[in-house]
């Protein structure tokens, strides 16, 4: 219902799975032209092209990837890479103007796009709480086999001269590549955000990589050893995904999660809510309203209904709180308004919020709140045109015409 390989958040169709695969094959390239050296330009062209074309707002983690590819060629090759890049960018990027309508209108666009995307201030403080966040995302994301790395790399360290360590470690060209692969975006998401799985994917994938190099190279010549942890490894993250953290579905879906007890949570509570919509609701008499979280799965689902996103109801930020999203057969509009405020259209006769938590927030004698399964719910309210809501993200008032 939820599609977990494509709805990221519950909320939006990203790409997520694309990520890994094309930095891993930009390192891979990399890897082949500074250890190998492989003669690969125009490959290495193409791929940095398509990596831009797939994430820009990535530019900076993977351009020290490239820049290290880039500079370990011959002139020569650098001449077809930077050929092959300008054709493979312009392929992609000239239609995307045409659709835009002129380049104008794509500075437009991409400046809208930056000062509204949510970007907490550079401070210790956000540094500290992103660190923090990381830190336990590595955990949770490679539990015990990331101390593979930090044996790998003790190893390394006590087999050099205790005078030039960095400075040998620095000469190894894997060591290089590893650096520049993960520090960027590492560095990137610890200053910016580290809640969003783009933000992540590139170092995940660069760890994930760095961790199976030192299995192998600390296990290679212990075969059965090495066989062992391997499956020791694969099992026991296998259990972690698969173990349950909520059966009873007591606790909010934690929308960050991976895990597949919340990917089941979310997909039968959404079921759930859609499946009740269907049967009982009358899409031309009805609003549907929920938050971000769910806007986009509900209109994708329930084309026939009106469906609205209400940021202020939700969020107190002003950034985002001004902001309401309207679809209905997946036609969208987003704008913003100057009051929290909302006035009930013609023919409108039910309101239908698909938060169950907003039932805390209506003041509204009528309004009825719906226990579905997956421990989920909705709340209704019936309603009459002309009518206005106020609201904010603690109280949500129904007036009298």
């Amino acid at each position: 219902m939820i599609l977990p390989a494509f709805y990221f958040f519950g909320l939006t169709a990203y790409p997520y799975g694309l990520l890994p695969v094309i930095v891993t094959s930009l390192a891979l390239l990399v890897y082949l032209i500074v250890v190998k050296k492989r003669t690969l330009g125009v490959v290495l062209g193409i791929l940095f092209a398509v990596s831009l074309g797939l994430r820009p707002q990535d530019f900076l983690s993977f351009a020290p990837l490239f820049l290290l590819g880039f500079f370990s060629l011959a002139k020569k090759q650098k001449l077809f890479a930077l050929v092959c890049f300008t054709g493979s960018f312009l392929l992609w990027f000239v239609p995307l103007l045409i659709i835009l309508g002129g380049l104008k209108q794509y500075v437009k666009a991409a400046v809208a796009f930056s000062t509204q995307d949510p970007v907490d201030p550079i401070s210790l403080q956000f540094t500290m709480i992103h660190l923090q966040r990381i830190i336990k995302g590595l955990f949770l994301s490679f539990t015990i086999s990331g101390a593979f790395i930090l044996v790998l790399l003790k190893e390394y360290i006590e087999k050099i001269n205790s005078k030039s360590r960095l400075t040998h470690l620095m000469k190894k060209k894997t060591v290089v590549v590893f650096l520049c692969w993960i520090i960027p975006s590492l560095f990137t998401n610890t200053l910016v955000r580290s809640d969003h799985a783009g933000y992540q994917m590139i170092y995940l994938s660069g760890l994930l990589v760095l961790i199976a190099y030192s299995i192998w190279t600390l296990l290679k010549r212990r075969r059965v050893l090495l066989m062992f942890v391997v499956v020791f490894l694969f099992s026991f993250n296998i259990w972690w995904f698969i173990r349950d953290r909520d059966p009873e579905m007591k606790n909010p879906y934690i929308q960050t999660s991976f895990h597949y007890s919340e990917i089941k949570k979310n997909d039968q509570q959404m079921s759930a809510k859609v499946a009740y919509i269907q049967r009982h609701l009358d899409s031309s008499n009805s609003i549907i309203i929920t938050s971000a979280q769910q806007w986009r799965p509900l209109m994708y689902h329930l084309p026939e209904y009106q469906v609205y996103n209400l940021e202020g109801m939700f969020t107190s930020n002003n950034k985002y709180s001004h902001t309401i999203r309207v679809v209905e057969n997946w036609n969208f509009i987003e704008t913003r308004v100057a009051k929290l405020q909302f006035s009930i259209p013609k023919n409108v006769r039910m309101l239908l919020f698909a938060d169950g938590e907003a039932v805390s927030k209506i003041d509204n004698a009528s309004s009825r709140k719906i226990r579905l399964r997956a421990n989920s719910s909705l709340v209704l309210v019936p309603v009459s045109p002309g009518q206005t809501i106020y609201y904010n993200n603690k109280h949500i008032i129904i007036t009298t015409k």
